[in-house]
């Protein structure tokens, strides 16, 4: 692949967003990533919108957007070069669970992102272990408003591992809040604490079902060394009704500290 401006281009996975790149933008003469992104992305309405939103977004914690081009028809966003592994990788090597002190640390980064996203009138609306990506004790948030449309609408089986983030009002296609984004928090800390998330199903059926009606099970009752208090505050942000949440990241930060 030749982009302009860019070279020593290389390929260096396949996501759902699309197929990512790294190179060397000659012009500012440093690294960037670059994600062709997939077609049916490209089809969403909302797609314009996502891309606006996020490239007015400038912080230590966001992976920034840096240009959008357009290829032989197909869009390819230039982004800030963000660590090769994710956090779900990254919890998976060291053994499936993050002791609380450095998870609530991520989450607690994660929250200074969506906190300051929010401010500006946007929502990640698909935060996930998958579209984390850490590195020496950094989270970055990636695909604002956009990694969600890769999967919105789907049900395929694939997908499954996306949606154990999702709000039980994502599952029924209705707008991202402020609590919408508490519950993904929420389901995150659930899983590097417990090393699963509060519902897990290859069955996208089953698992959106879960979602929806079922209670999860209390973190201490997968790891009994939790603080009571944390999980606590973990269950309220998973409540099914967006109302009985946090009405907002910053409460919901508060509550953490507080907890632990």
């Amino acid at each position: 692949m030749e982009i302009p401006n860019i070279t020593n281009i290389q390929r260096r996975e396949s996501t759902s967003l699309g197929v990512v790149y790294t190179g060397r933008d000659t012009l500012l003469d440093s690294p960037v990533n670059v994600v062709r992104i997939h077609p049916r992305i490209m089809e969403s309405e909302s797609f314009q919108e996502s891309l606006l939103k996020w490239a007015r977004l400038n912080h230590p914690h966001i992976v920034k957007l840096r240009d959008v081009l357009v290829l032989d028809g197909k869009i390819c966003l230039v982004v800030d070069p963000h660590p090769l592994k994710t956090l779900e990788h990254y919890a998976m090597e060291i053994g499936g669970r993050l002791d609380p002190e450095q998870a609530i640390s991520i989450i607690e980064q994660v929250c200074s992102a969506l906190a300051y996203a929010h401010d500006l009138g946007a929502y990640h609306k698909s935060p996930s272990t998958d579209n984390i990506y850490f590195e020496s004790g950094a989270a970055t948030l990636f695909g604002f408003g956009v990694a969600y449309l890769s999967w919105r609408g789907s049900q395929t089986t694939e997908l499954a591992p996306h949606y154990r983030f999702f709000s039980p009002e994502q599952t029924r296609g209705e707008i991202a809040t402020a609590a919408t984004e508490v519950y993904s928090l929420a389901s995150i800390l659930y899983r590097l604490l417990t090393g699963r998330a509060p519902f897990e199903s290859e069955n996208l059926t089953f698992l959106i079902e879960q979602t929806l009606h079922v209670k999860p099970h209390p973190p201490t009752t997968l790891v009994p060394s939790l603080p009571g208090e944390l999980s606590d505050v973990i269950l309220k942000g998973l409540a099914k009704n967006p109302e009985e949440r946090y009405g907002s990241i910053a409460e919901f930060v508060v509550a953490l500290e507080s907890s632990y």
